[in-house]
């Protein structure tokens, strides 16, 4: 059996939970199937449309995308549809499994049905719902939403999607003028640099910078109705054509049904996880090691250091704490995708027990679950089913984590972990301080963690869908 895995971005430049997913079941499936990758990759500076490279012993053809998109070639771009052939002619696929698609395009969905090769696709998010993916409320302002409360969204109506999709006048101006510049302070050129774009009078420069601009001064969207409209019916109709959608969460699978996917064409199935490098820290040699009764609690945040993510939240729980002197927070991530956020992190860690740690290796990730006591998942948006807790899990750590979402589908609350309301810092406060004053509460949750889906497991299940499609099919 022949699989070609199709994401929108790959390791090493990206390393989310979808692109880690996806390279461990890939490097599962190797052992017993041939993989090829498909992906996107962000370099304006590649002048060649793609390039074929192993990655760690995976074949993956890169897709070289531009450093700027209209906003149907966010999901629509028929420009790739000659490397997407060639691949097809080369590989020659019996399946084809979409992780993600974003800025890359739908077509493929069309021109794998025309060959009679089945199409499966994981949601890892609302991407297809939710142009921005995340179902929540674009913040045009200064960047800072994170300072107030960050609003979710319950599905997609399109006037709502308009005022996210498109900016107002003010942020435009400032974006653009900004682009047109070196560096903040560097004005004059920077101005010069668009006055040469006007006076080049080439059409298709001046609509690409002031094209929103011009809508906006005129009192309407850049985007309009119809554009939004037709992203859904695009969608929608390639819905059609997928042979079977898979969730890793009951709530996600029911988000998509209540948007008229048809119930029987997705199921729910929780992801695998790559557990053998946690194998020598499980529960069972935490439990009564004396972990449960150390003087000072460490909590930990693995993730994208960014506002959705939310650990701002926790920061602001530590300080509320009863005694913060006895917990320590440890935030791994790149402090560098959101300077912005990143440094109101370190406004509110002053005078608490903060450590960033920034990024770090793959390699590196058993240690430093082994060094928590409690993993913090305090996102506000509907996360599906983040990676972060099945690791965790699988190392021996209790979770607290946000009620919402797939997120509260993984944790079994005062078995194996806690959870609070959404964003509320009060109840997260209540969580942590329960957590540090009970050693009894701690050692029941580690107690209660029980084996996560093997990363094994996980490609056996897949190879008999896979194999049902293409007999669907025959």
């Amino acid at each position: 059996m022949r699989i070609l895995q199709v994401v929108h971005d790959f390791l090493p430049k990206y390393n989310a939970g979808t692109e880690r997913y996806t390279y461990d079941l890939c490097r599962e499936l190797m052992e017993r199937t041939e993989v090829s990758i498909l992906c996107g990759e962000h370099d304006p500076s590649k002048k060649k449309l793609y390039a074929d490279e192993r990655y760690d012993g995976l074949p993956v053809r890169r897709i070289y995308l531009p450093g700027r998109h209209e906003y149907r070639q966010t999901y629509l771009n028929p420009g790739m549809n000659p490397t997407f052939r060639n691949l097809l002619d080369e590989f020659s696929p019996d399946v084809i499994h979409i992780q993600h698609l974003i800025y890359l395009s739908l077509s493929f969905v069309d021109i794998a049905r025309k060959r009679g090769i089945p199409v499966i696709m994981t949601l890892h998010d609302y991407w297809l719902m939710c142009p921005l993916g995340q179902l929540l409320k674009r913040d045009w302002g200064s960047g800072t939403a994170f300072k107030r409360n960050i609003e979710r969204c319950m599905g997609p109506e399109n006037d709502n999607c308009l005022k996210c999709m498109c900016p107002p006048l003010g942020y435009i101006l400032s974006k653009r003028i900004k682009r047109k510049m070196r560096d903040p302070e560097d004005q004059i050129p920077g101005i010069g640099r668009i006055l040469r774009v006007i006076s080049s009078r080439k059409r298709d420069d001046v609509r690409k910078m002031f094209g929103p601009v011009k809508a906006r001064l005129q009192g309407a969207a850049y985007l309009h109705k119809g554009d939004i409209e037709k992203r859904e019916q695009e969608i929608k109709r390639i819905i059609e054509k997928i042979h079977l959608f898979i969730s890793p969460s009951e709530f996600l699978r029911d988000r998509f049904i209540d948007w008229d996917v048809p119930e029987e064409k997705i199921i729910h199935i929780e992801n695998g996880t790559e557990v053998r490098p946690f194998n020598k820290f499980q529960k069972g040699k935490r439990v009564g090691s004396g972990k449960c009764d150390k003087k000072k609690i460490q909590f930990g945040f693995v993730g994208t250091v960014k506002p959705h993510k939310a650990p701002h939240l926790l920061l602001k729980a530590l300080g509320e704490m009863k005694d913060p002197s006895k917990v320590t927070v440890t935030i791994y991530g790149d402090m560098g995708v959101d300077p912005v956020y990143s440094q109101y992190l370190r406004k509110l860690s002053k005078n608490l027990n903060v450590e960033f740690k920034g990024s770090f290796d793959e390699d590196e990730k058993p240690a430093i679950y082994n060094d928590m006591d409690a993993l913090v998942v305090p996102s506000v948006w509907f996360e599906n089913s983040p990676v972060t807790i099945h690791e965790a899990f699988a190392a021996g750590i209790p979770v607290i984590t946000s009620d919402i979402g797939g997120m509260k589908e993984l944790v079994e609350p005062g078995k194996n972990g806690l959870l609070f309301r959404a964003g509320s810092v009060p109840h997260l406060t209540r969580k942590l301080d329960e957590f540090t004053q009970k050693n009894k509460l701690r050692e029941r949750l580690i107690k209660g963690i029980k084996n996560v889906k093997t990363i094994e497991e996980h490609g056996n299940e897949l190879l008999t869908i896979y194999q049902r499609a293409m007999d669907d099919l025959n």
